[in-house]
C-alpha cells in the first residue's frame, strides 16, 4: 500500500475515534454510542477502486451492509464525473442511493457506517488534516492568494490561519 492510501486510512481511523469519543463537545445531537467502525473506499475517477479498508470494528450485523455502501456509493459518485463534489448531491432514498462520499482532491472518498452528514463531515475532515500535513504550504499559498490577494480581506485571512494552525497542533492533544 502507498503512503498517500495508509495516510488516509490511519487518518480515517483516527478521526471517526476523535467523532465517537467527543460527541457531547461536538454537539452533533445525535446518538452515536452503538456505532463501532464502518468501510472506507478511496478511488479515483480513471482507476477505480484503490482501497477498501475496515476502519475500527463495526458491528457484526452491519459490516457487510457498510462494506457494500462504501463501495456503491465511490461508484456512484465516480460514474457522475466531476458534475457533483457529494453523494449526499444525488441522495435518492428510494434507489438506496446515499450521502457519504466526497470527490476532492482528485480522489473519491466514501465512508459508511455512520450518519450520511456525519460521513461526509468525517472525509472532509481527513481531507483536510491530510491536505494542512502534506501540502500546508500549497494550501497555505493558495488560501492567501484567495482570500487575502483577491478579496483583500487581511482580517478574514487572520482569523482563518489563527483558527487553521490551532486545529492542526491541537487536533490530537
Amino acid at each position: 500500500m502507498n503512503n498517500v492510501l495508509l495516510e488516509y486510512l490511519n487518518t480515517t481511523e483516527k478521526v471517526f475515534n476523535a467523532i465517537i469519543f467527543n460527541q457531547e463537545k461536538l454537539n452533533f445531537n445525535l446518538d452515536l454510542s452503538q456505532r463501532r467502525g464502518g468501510y472506507l473506499t478511496i478511488a479515483h475517477p480513471d482507476d477505480g477502486i484503490l482501497l477498501v479498508s475496515r476502519i475500527c470494528l463495526p458491528d457484526l450485523i452491519k459490516q457487510e451492509r457498510y462494506l457494500f455502501f462504501s463501495q456503491k456509493k465511490a461508484k456512484e459518485l465516480s460514474d457522475k464525473g466531476n458534475s457533483y463534489t457529494t453523494s449526499y448531491q444525488t441522495r435518492n432514498l428510494e434507489e438506496e442511493k446515499y450521502g457519504g462520499a466526497i470527490y476532492i482532491n482528485h480522489y473519491i472518498l466514501s465512508f459508511s457506517g455512520l450518519p450520511e452528514l456525519v460521513e461526509e463531515a468525517l472525509l472532509l475532515t481527513v481531507e483536510l488534516i491530510i491536505c494542512a500535513s502534506v501540502h500546508r504550504k500549497i494550501l497555505k499559498d493558495n488560501i492567501i492568494e484567495n482570500i487575502y490577494n483577491k478579496r483583500k480581506n487581511k482580517e478574514g485571512l487572520k482569523y482563518f490561519l489563527g483558527l487553521s494552525q490551532y486545529y492542526y497542533d491541537h487536533l490530537f492533544d
